[in-house]
């Protein structure tokens, strides 16, 4: 069972932190480090100490599990990855309004989003749990939520064009790592990430990691492209959410060595007929 005396405290601590953010007036000092000088509000402190916390419980909850030895679980558990999706979003999206009510209700939704996949992730840690295959469903489907949320709030809360091509990518690639772990037929190697073992990877395995980089790295130059034209934030995230979709589907079939022109025709054809629709509805 999930550690219940300790998640809900954890996730009230985030909910104050977040409406902490969105409330108090914090002060954005200048900071010199090695000759080169940039502002350190508050709220961006509040934010790291924030994404610790969802670390500390996700960490919490997955190694709670009683089928999951000490220490299985690495140095950088997967399950990091969505919580911490939801609250760079909620960083970024939260104070784009300045209605109360909403922002009361957004910090709602993160924190069901967060006991959401948290016991999503506990039930797929290990392969005989009850309830597995339906996790599974639900973590793809939240992680292309995840990367609209994402990619709307680099488009709102990221001005400079490179910066924002570089979030893309970073999104991009860790969001299609989780979308690749998270199946059984391409994750023999990807369930966790463990650091003592990078110089020993195999060629293979190393080429699956550059893959991904080139993804964020596509993932980028699209963001780059469509953001010349597409100025709705919302639109924006959808483009490259099916962007990612299309990528992440074209490189599991690379990885599961199926992947043939007729299957390269079929996920265009879908991915073209998709943002068309997207483009002739707003």
């Amino acid at each position: 069972m999930l550690p219940h005396n300790r998640l809900p405290v954890v996730i009230a601590l985030i909910a104050i932190g977040l409406l902490a953010s969105l409330v108090l007036n914090w002060s954005a000092p200048d900071v010199n480090l090695m000759s080169l000088s940039f502002e350190l509000s508050g709220r961006t402190l509040l934010g790291f100490v924030l994404v610790g916390l969802v670390w500390a419980g996700v960490d919490l909850a997955l190694r709670h599990h009683p089928q999951i030895e000490s220490g299985s679980l690495g140095v950088l558990p997967i399950g990091w990855i969505l919580p911490t999706a939801w609250i760079v979003a909620a960083w970024f999206l939260l104070p784009s309004s300045s209605r109360v009510a909403v922002q009361v209700v957004g910090v709602t939704a993160v924190c069901a989003l967060l006991v959401l996949t948290t016991t999503a992730e506990y039930h797929v840690a290990y392969p005989k749990t009850r309830w597995r295959a339906g996790a599974q469903f639900a973590l793809r489907l939240t992680t292309y939520l995840a990367a609209i949320l994402l990619y709307t709030a680099i488009q709102l809360g990221i001005t400079p064009r490179s910066v924002a091509a570089l979030a893309v990518a970073v999104a991009s690639a860790v969001l299609a790592w989780r979308l690749c772990a998270g199946d059984d037929r391409t994750a023999p190697r990807l369930r966790t990430l463990q650091i003592n073992e990078l110089a020993s990877l195999e060629r293979t395995a190393l080429a699956h990691w550059l893959l991904f980089a080139a993804l964020g790295i596509l993932a980028a130059a699209s963001s780059w492209l469509f953001g010349l034209w597409t100025k709705p934030p919302l639109l924006f995230g959808l483009v490259l959410a099916v962007l990612l979709y299309l990528g992440v589907g074209l490189l599991k079939q690379f990885l599961l060595r199926t992947l043939t022109q007729r299957v390269v025709v079929e996920y265009l054809v879908v991915g073209v007929a998709v943002l068309l629709l997207l483009f002739f509805a707003h």
